[in-house]
């Protein structure tokens, strides 16, 4: 007589519910633990580290947890003297515990043990027991995990030392060279994270990223203007002088190309739709000084780091915006290493070889020469200066045929370095520079010919103190047009002003654009400034403002005899 074997009765109860849950889980599902423990590798070291915001510790060897939910993780490394790195990481391959049942001798199992356990159909003498977990069906977020070790990379960006001469820089003109058929404008998509990381698979599909077409309508000035202030020492700027326009330099940006990199989530058939996403664009950045010289030009091609593309409490903004601030930041970062760049910003002009102050004296003998002494010679001795993109004025200073001028002038010759004087017979002469301040918006030039005969140097003014307010001043020059070359209007000394580090004369006199660099003179032909500026406007009319002749004398160092 075969005995019989019953199961308990409460097995027997359940014993489907067990049979199922065994069915549709692994033993990765069952064994492995709500968290993984990784090691972060990186040939730096670093200060401290978050993930996902919370200030990671480490195990007692060295590993960091990383918790088993199917979301990406948002690890940040932070290093003194450096730039954050971000990466993010995904649960993107299967646990070996998936798979620890499917080579045993079980996929078989006998009928009168399921009949009575569960009471399953079966086929034949046996019933098929497969579990599911074989089949790649079992998505339980305990069923990936992480790589083991996650690599940070070795070249970091290191952060440049803040600068009060930084504030010089001014974010002028910023264009995104748009081509027509958007094919500067790439999203590169991956599936998953395992095909980013073999960098296979990729698509341009951009269901649902549509969004990120539009980088034309981002406030870039604004985002370059955020990287900035960073590298600006806020206290270091307390009773600093405002900057004048001459010590401005201009950025331009012009982005070439931009491409959004976008991963989507851990597991490809997964409804936690949650992804990855990072920037890269190639700029072409531009540094001009106030004279429309261009200081340098430098290109750069640089990634963002990578964020989550979820909404986490612990982001102040959206990923797409992070990752824009990191990515301009970066680029930015690499322009500031221009030695150009950096020896305009503290005061060493790239054009002048020896710096205003090591300069050797220019003698201008004025002691036993004939000068300007009436109106009509001051007309003959001031000059129209015709360069590559307009003209401006200028004067005769010394018999030896040397010229004063504003800076801004000449500032954009052509090539060849040819400067044309035209004087008021209309005789044509070539000049060459002989001296330069930038800073005073100041030139000195001389004619190759020598002095024209009939023509009288003009006397600077060497004391401006000895000046009077509403004294008659005539400023002489070739306003708008060659044609009116060497007008003359009439007006007094209105003021004495200290405009942020210059000092000025302020004068009524009618001044316009091309009288730039003319002289204001006193009745008897005494130079006692250098036309600059004028102040213009709807209801604005005579402010005009020049250069105090001493000053000339003081910053081209010419030694007065």
């Amino acid at each position: 007589m075969t005995k019989t074997f019953h199961l308990p009765r409460f097995i027997q109860r359940y014993s489907l519910f067990f049979l199922l849950l065994f069915l549709f889980q692994s033993c990765a599902t069952i064994l492995n633990s709500p968290h993984q423990k990784v090691r972060l590798r990186s040939a730096m070291e670093a200060d401290s580290i978050y993930i996902d915001g919370v200030a990671a510790e480490t195990t007692r060897n060295g590993k960091y947890k990383l918790k088993r939910d199917l979301k990406p993780k948002h690890i940040v490394v932070k290093q003194d003297g450096y730039i954050d790195e971000h990466k993010t990481v995904f649960q993107h391959h299967k646990s070996p515990l998936t798979f620890l049942l499917a080579p045993l001798p079980w996929a078989s199992v006998p009928m009168g043990f399921v009949s009575t356990a569960a009471g399953l159909i079966t086929f034949g003498a046996s019933a098929a027991v497969i579990p599911l977990s074989i089949l790649g069906i079992d998505n339980n977020k305990r069923s990936y995990n992480y790589k083991k070790d996650i690599y940070i990379t070795d070249y970091r960006t290191k952060k440049p030392v803040t600068q009060t001469n930084y504030r010089r820089l001014n974010f002028n003109n910023i264009k995104w060279l748009k081509d027509p058929d958007n094919r500067n404008i790439s999203i590169t998509r991956y599936p998953d994270y395992k095909d980013y990381k073999r960098d296979v698979h990729r698509r341009k599909n951009m269901s649902g990223l549509e969004e990120y077409m539009r980088p034309v309508s981002i406030d870039w000035k604004a985002e370059l203007n955020n990287c900035l202030s960073q590298y600006i020492p806020k206290d270091s700027l307390e009773g600093l002088p405002e900057l004048s326009i001459e010590d401005s330099i201009q950025v331009n940006a012009y982005f070439h190309y931009y491409e959004l990199i976008y991963v989507d989530g851990a597991i490809s058939h997964n409804s936690n739709k949650t992804g990855m996403l990072r920037l890269s664009a190639y700029i072409h950045w531009e540094f001009v000084d106030a004279y429309g010289s261009i200081i340098d030009t430098i290109a750069t091609s640089t990634y963002s780091g990578e964020y989550p593309d979820e909404e986490r409490s612990y982001l102040s903004q959206s990923s797409y915006e992070l990752a824009i601030d990191d990515l301009l930041n970066r680029a930015f970062i690499q322009c500031l290493e221009s030695e150009k760049l950096q020896n305009s910003l503290n005061g060493i002009s790239p054009t002048e070889e020896i710096l205003e102050h090591q300069q050797e004296a220019i003698s201008m003998n004025q002691s036993s020469t004939q000068y300007v002494s009436t109106i009509d010679q001051a007309v003959a001795s001031s000059v129209t200066i015709s360069v590559k993109n307009g003209h401006g004025s200028g004067f005769f200073i010394s018999d030896q045929g040397h010229i004063i001028t504003n800076y801004h002038v000449i500032s954009e010759i052509d090539s060849t370095g040819s400067i044309k004087i035209v004087l008021n017979d209309g005789s044509k002469h070539t000049a060459r520079i002989i001296r330069q301040s930038k800073k005073k918006d100041l030139a000195l030039l001389q004619i190759e010919e020598g002095m024209p005969e009939g023509v009288y140097p003009f006397k600077l003014n060497p004391n401006k103190d000895e000046l009077r307010l509403t004294t008659d001043v005539y400023a002489i020059g070739s306003p708008s047009s060659e044609y009116l070359s060497q007008s003359i209007s009439k007006g007094i000394i209105s003021g004495f002003r200290k405009i942020e580090s210059n000092t000025y004369i302020q004068t009524d006199a009618s001044v316009n654009p091309g009288n730039s660099g003319g002289p204001l003179t006193t009745e008897d032909g005494l130079v006692i400034a250098i036309i600059s500026a004028k102040i213009s406007g709807i209801g604005i009319e005579g402010i005009a403002f020049g250069i105090p002749a001493e000053e000339v004398i003081k910053y081209l160092n010419l030694e007065i005899q």
